[in-house]
């Protein structure tokens, strides 16, 4: 914006010139973020909840009735995102899907539905090109297992959950001009990397978290920054 025209003019808005300031992607990272932001992820993960007992067989255990390919889950994550100058804090609503089926048709969907916060420090260096972090919060599973016209449903009860991370920018692949992501608000946009443990529930008969034979389970995805 030309500060003269702004000037000549009393009519010009002030407060739009001061968003147009903190959103120039030619400033540092640190500079160009305002205080409040967004998230939206888009997530990929091996979740499989291998302790969970099926309802329609005998004797066989998850992995051994359910030997389809899965559809591992995937996942949307939103939120607001508070900036800090050591890093940010963000609040994650977050829903997925993972399904899986056996030789006999049988199958079982999953929606494990979280909210949480995370620590990203975001701030270690100039541009974030890796960012640490680590998450903590709480989900529940809604889940069906059906076959032919028979089927169990239900929601799990609510448990902890943990995860930590990496995120790693990719803007470096694309310099910004100073046109750029202006009217969409995006400051930067990453690759994760992370491992989460969906803790046990307190349900006696279902038990959708984490494999006690192996808690952390890898996910990854996309993470982009508002």
């Amino acid at each position: 914006m030309d500060l003269r025209a702004a000037d000549e003019n009393p009519s010009v808005d002030q407060g739009a010139e001061a968003s147009e300031y903190w959103n120039n992607p030619l400033l540092p990272y640190r500079e160009r973020r305002s205080t409040w932001g967004a998230e939206v992820v888009l997530g990929y993960s091996l979740y499989s909840p291998q302790d969970y007992v099926p309802n329609f067989v005998v004797n066989k255990t998850m992995s051994s009735y359910y030997t389809g390919a899965p559809n591992n889950l995937l996942e949307l994550t939103v939120g607001p995102k508070r900036n800090f100058s050591f890093g940010s804090i963000s609040l994650d609503f977050s829903g997925g899907t993972y399904s899986i089926t056996s030789a006999d048709g049988s199958t079982l969907s999953v929606t494990p539905v979280r909210i949480g916060t995370t620590l990203a420090l975001d701030t270690l260096f100039s541009q974030p090109y890796v960012v640490p972090y680590g998450s903590v919060g709480a989900y529940t599973a809604i889940y069906r297992e059906q076959v032919a016209s028979q089927a169990v449903a239900g929601r799990t009860s609510i448990a902890p959950y943990f995860a930590f991370g990496l995120k790693f920018q990719l803007d470096w692949m694309d310099p910004k001009d100073e046109t750029d992501d202006s009217e969409t608000g995006l400051q930067s946009t990453y690759l994760f990397v992370e491992a989460r443990d969906f803790t046990k529930t307190k349900d006696k008969n279902v038990d959708l978290g984490s494999p006690t034979s192996s808690p952390f389970q890898i996910g990854g995805g996309l993470y982009l920054e508002f």
